[in-house]
């Protein structure tokens, strides 16, 4: 596989991206890049449109990069695209996470004195591997960072709003008119968090 260095400024994202890619999920990416840097290439087109790496293309983007590696496929028609694109990212959610072997590992970095990993928040890690119940530990492990489907369309429904210079300021998805049970049992409404998709009650 002949991989190419090219201009970040020179490819195109998709223009219609089935996968999200949330705030939390950029920063990872960017921090994930300046501890091993590029791990992987984007894959494109003839025409520099991104096939596969978007997410990790808008990360490097905000960091300044100039170049990223990508892998170039050619000769696909249009419909191989798009069906390239879903198969990449519904192949990947196919696979599971082997939950003992995981907490070994993050067990034996935390020996170390070293669980500052991307994609896990260091603090959370950090109690959380100080818990002597492993089970719960696991459970907490194997829903972190998960967002369900509900979520999902909720985010995808909100609209993002912007401050007076026109950037975009943290989105809190709005489910006002939704009720639901507290712990307590009592149906209150409530927002969700598009950072850490906690709900909080109104």
């Amino acid at each position: 596989m002949k991989i190419e260095k090219v201009k970040l400024d020179s490819l195109k994202e998709l223009e219609k991206n089935i996968r999200m890619h949330p705030r939390r999920q950029i920063e990872e990416l960017k921090r994930s890049f300046k501890m091993f840097g590029q791990t992987r290439p984007l894959v494109v087109d003839e025409k520099n449109n991104i096939l596969v790496g978007n997410g990790f293309y808008a990360a490097v983007k905000e960091l300044g990069e100039e170049e990223v590696n990508v892998y170039r496929i050619k000769g696909l028609s249009e419909t191989q695209k798009k069906k390239l694109t879903i198969t990449d990212n519904k192949t990947y959610e196919l696979g599971l996470v082997n939950q003992d072997a995981l907490y070994e590992e993050l067990k034996s970095l935390k020996e170390q004195d070293d669980i500052d990993i991307p994609g896990f928040d260091l603090e959370l890690l950090d109690n959380l591997l100080m818990e002597d119940d492993s089970i719960e530990i696991e459970e907490q492990i194997e829903g972190y960072g998960s967002i369900t489907e509900s979520t999902a369309e909720k985010m995808r429904n909100t609209e993002v709003k912007k401050n007076a210079s026109g950037e975009d300021m943290e989105i809190i998805i709005s489910n006002k008119d939704i009720q639901i049970e507290d712990d307590k049992g009592a149906k209150r409404p409530y927002i969700i968090c598009p950072e850490c998709e906690k709900q909080i009650w109104l």
